[in-house]
């Protein structure tokens, strides 16, 4: 029996069946990632095209009274950051005195283990040295988070009674730029005006846009690690065939040369060590497709000037004091 017969009745490593499937289920997947990924970039630069379209036709429409109304709306978001900073300090308030009761409640216990004891216990007396410690500390957050709160509603209402003024300063530009839609909504109850704030149409379509284009970059985003990973199965199952193949051939060259000895021809010994319809090594070397594990954002061609809501405000369209704020500053 010749070498060439002996190894095409061999049995076919399962290895490479297993590793065949994961590149083929692979090839799947990078075709179908890569054919969404191109719709999904097409769907965002046309949708960043309407945006701008659109924004620019609302602005142009409606004039000097944007950069009029923007104060009002500057304060608006402000405020509305305020809020959020204030409920965050009442949460961090309330965690703190939740704290302290604890450990006023150990101090408790290890004193009533120390009284109910007629002998020292050094263990009680460490407890009792370690709850007070932490009843001290507790009591000095619990102040601190209490005066970074009062600090906190402080600001709101001084955020409030602004966005009330600059309403009542700027009533005719806000109007015109809401093109007088629900004038009566403007006034505006200020202790739950979170809840009812309203955008004028050019400000909305802004908001509007700026969640709908980070929601499709954000796409765009998992469809290319999607497309990464895919591509990374792919180089890794045709790297493991790589090494079976290698195994494969090996074992093929050692058979060859215990069983034909005597073999001279050196297109036969070509034959028996790459047969037909086996990709060798070096084949499967040159399959590798190039991949990048860090998706960058860069690829998304926009102008994030667009993906920003408001616009950023200069110092002369506003009055409000604009530079950066300490938390325990008052603005």
């Amino acid at each position: 029996m010749s070498s060439l017969e002996h190894d095409s009745n061999a049995p076919v490593d399962p290895r490479v069946q297993i590793e065949l499937e994961k590149l083929n289920e692979a090839t799947d997947n990078i075709n179908k990632y890569e054919l969404d990924l191109e719709e999904a970039k097409t769907d965002f630069r046309e949708l960043l095209k309407e945006s701008i379209e659109k924004i620019k036709a609302v602005a142009k429409k409606l004039g000097n009274s944007i950069d009029s109304a923007k104060p009002y709306y500057e304060a608006r978001l402000y405020a509305s950051q305020l809020t959020k900073e204030t409920q965050q300090s009442a949460l961090n308030y309330d965690k703190a005195k939740s704290v302290h009761a604890a450990a006023k409640e150990m101090v408790y216990l290890a004193e009533q283990g120390l009284g109910e004891k007629s002998t020292l216990d050094t263990a009680c007396q460490e407890m009792l040295t370690h709850a007070t410690t932490r009843v001290n500390e507790s009591q000095n957050e619990c102040t601190e988070m209490r005066n970074v709160l009062r600090i906190s509603e402080l600001k709101l209402e001084v955020a409030n009674n602004r966005v009330a003024k600059l309403h009542s300063q700027l009533r005719g530009a806000i109007r015109a730029s809401s093109l007088e839609i629900r004038r009566n909504l403007l006034i505006m109850s200020f202790l739950a005006y979170q809840n009812q704030l309203l955008f004028a149409p050019y400000y909305e379509l802004r908001a509007n846009y700026n969640a709908v284009l980070l929601e499709q970059k954000q796409k765009v985003l998992d469809l290319e690690s999607k497309v990464a990973e895919a591509k990374m199965s792919y180089n890794e199952a045709l790297t493991n065939l790589e090494k079976i193949s290698e195994e494969i051939h090996q074992q093929r060259k050692a058979r060859a040369s215990s069983i034909d000895e005597d073999a001279s021809s050196s297109s036969s010994s070509t034959n028996r060590n790459n047969p037909a319809g086996q990709l060798g090594p070096a084949t499967l070397a040159g399959m590798h497709l190039p991949f990048s594990k860090s998706p960058s954002a860069a690829r998304i061609e926009c102008n994030d000037e667009y993906l920003e809501f408001p616009a950023k405000l200069g110092l002369k369209s506003s009055p409000i004091k604009q530079k950066y704020l300490d938390k325990l500053d008052c603005p």
